[in-house]
């Protein structure tokens, strides 16, 4: 037990906590939320209940039968295997992930190659603003839903390593957004890599005692359609709020993608929104009903405009950024998240914005 303790303090301490935490870093929301009033005859409260208590079966069964196999210190290895997401053999260790390897690796059909160039094309066009977009507006989001944000206050280490989180966030995005990892299939070890750690996550927490089971299951299918919102229409959406022309096929592809993702990350499809405009609803219902202020979320934000200070300097680069935040969020979800006015006012900031998206555009 103590070598498996071990293992896992360096899951969470270490680097190999690089791929799950990035996934996890957007794992806010809950099912109950995302329900939009045009899908409501489709779930009702008990089956919203039923997947906040939902992991993933077929990944937690995996993991358990590894740890049975092999005893719970066989953790430490998949630790760090798990958190390598460089192509190497790791699904041919056991029959058991062989298995479950040849079962997931296969591109979900709702996706065409058509749109996974079209969204991977997009993206190279447009990656510096998708990544402003997601530290700026898509992290603080996530923050306004109290009991998602309580995951990542689990290990105080995660608020104390911003930066780097923000860096394996984006190279998280980069790897969806990868045509050649489409293509390759390496996108299917690198996301069944992921699904499996949530997995060993879900195993250690409740090993832990320290989970509190009012807040659902860790990592459940719940908080995972959230993830995949985040990454999806959150992004679209503040690219359009900050001058970047998105048309409805680059729109559309790009949630096909981040859909296709969610299926081999193990989220089940009626909950993820392929569709812009379902996509649009969630995010109506969300507000709606859930977002509220919270120590927990002003920590996480704080935590994350101390980054913006730290690396750009306390100056307008900090300033920027950070009015950016209140912009994408709106007065209202930013002053739940303790984000200040800022020394920048809003027409600088859009006149910063188009001068921006304009600099990008030459360079394409």
């Amino acid at each position: 037990m103590k070598l498996f303790c071990k293992a896992v303090e360096e899951f969470f301490y270490g680097p190999f906590f690089r791929i799950f935490r990035t996934f996890r870093f957007f794992s806010l929301f809950s099912i109950q939320q995302l329900m939009p009033d045009m899908i409501k005859e489709q779930y009702t409260k008990a089956e919203a209940d039923r997947y906040r208590r939902t992991g993933d079966a077929p990944a937690d069964e995996v993991i358990a039968g590894l740890l049975n196999r092999y005893g719970e210190d066989y953790a430490g290895l998949l630790v760090r295997r798990l958190g390598d997401d460089r192509e190497d053999d790791f699904f041919s260790l056991d029959p058991l992930l062989t298995s479950f390897y040849q079962r997931y690796a296969e591109r979900p059909a709702l996706v065409t190659s058509k749109e996974l160039i079209r969204a991977t094309d997009f993206y190279r066009k447009h990656r510096q603003e998708a990544g402003l977009v997601l530290v700026c507006y898509a992290l603080p989001y996530c923050y306004l839903t109290e009991d998602g944000a309580r995951v990542l206050r689990f290990s105080a280490r995660l608020e104390e390593d911003t930066w780097k989180r923000l860096k394996e966030t984006g190279a998280f995005l980069s790897g969806i957004m990868n045509f050649e990892h489409w293509q390759s299939g390496r996108i299917y070890g690198l996301l069944l890599k992921v699904r499996l750690m949530h997995a060993l996550v879900r195993h250690w927490v409740h090993r832990s005692g320290k989970w509190n089971e009012d807040w659902g299951v860790p990592v459940n299918q719940e908080d995972m359609a959230g993830t995949i919102l985040a990454f999806s229409y959150i992004v679209i959406k503040g690219l359009r709020k900050t001058g970047v022309d998105v048309d409805e096929v680059e729109e559309r592809a790009w949630m096909k993608v981040w859909a296709a993702a969610g299926l081999l990350l193990g989220v089940d499809e009626p909950l993820l929104a392929g569709e812009y405009k379902k996509a649009m609803s969630m995010d109506k219902h969300i507000a709606a009903r859930h977002f509220r202020p919270s120590e927990t979320g002003k920590a996480l934000t704080g935590a994350l405009i101390r980054c913006f200070e730290s690396r750009a300097g306390e100056g307008m680069a900090a300033a920027y950024l950070t009015r950016q935040m209140r912009f994408l969020l709106g007065d209202t979800h930013a002053d739940w998240l303790g984000v200040p006015q800022g020394k920048m006012s809003e027409t600088a900031m859009k006149w910063l914005n188009q001068v921006r998206v304009f600099i990008s555009q030459l360079n394409h």
